[in-house]
This record gives structure tokens, sequence and C-alpha cells, in this order.
């Protein structure tokens, strides 16, 4: 198994991935074209104090994760001048 990336290389592949979009595909979207993203997260909780910590299930599978994920897409739709759009998957265990 390879190591996990540190977390803040993820968010700024993940940021460098979001500009990328909004600067090559947004252009040719229909005007006020939201972006949109969905999310998956594990918000098991472990019992062991990493909850919102860098989980098992990656950088975006914990609390931190998803408000990172949150924060790159709200400044990428800002800079754009256009809204966002959340999709999360939530199921009742």
């Amino acid at each position: 198994m390879q190591p996990k990336p540190p977390v803040k290389d993820c968010i700024e592949q993940y940021k460098s991935y979001v500009d990328l979009f909004v600067d090559q595909v947004l252009p040719a979207m229909p005007a006020g074209s939201p972006l949109s993203f969905d999310h998956y997260p594990a918000f098991d909780v472990p019992g062991d104090g990493s909850y919102d910590n860098y989980s098992a299930a990656g950088a975006g599978g914990s609390r931190a994760g998803y408000r990172a994920n949150l924060a790159v897409i709200r400044a990428a739709s800002l800079r754009a001048n256009t809204s966002f759009w959340n999709c999360k998957y939530t199921t009742d265990r």
C-alpha cells in the first residue's frame, strides 16, 4: 500500500483541477450554468478522536475533507461569478 499524500497536497491538486475546469469547460456552458459537485464522505465516527482528520477513506472522507472540498468549489464559483450546487449522498443506516 502506498503512503497517503499530505492533505494539503491533495487539496492543492483538487484546486488546480477545479480551476482548470472553470477556465476551460465552464465558458462553453450556457450562461449562468452553476458549478456542481457530489461528495460521498465517510462520516462514520471511529471513536478514536480522528473523526475530523485525514481518514481511512482518504482526504475527502472526513468532515475536514468535506469542508475543504466545499471551500474550493465556493472559491471557484466566486471567481467565475456563478453559483454552485452541492449534491450530498446521505443514507439512513
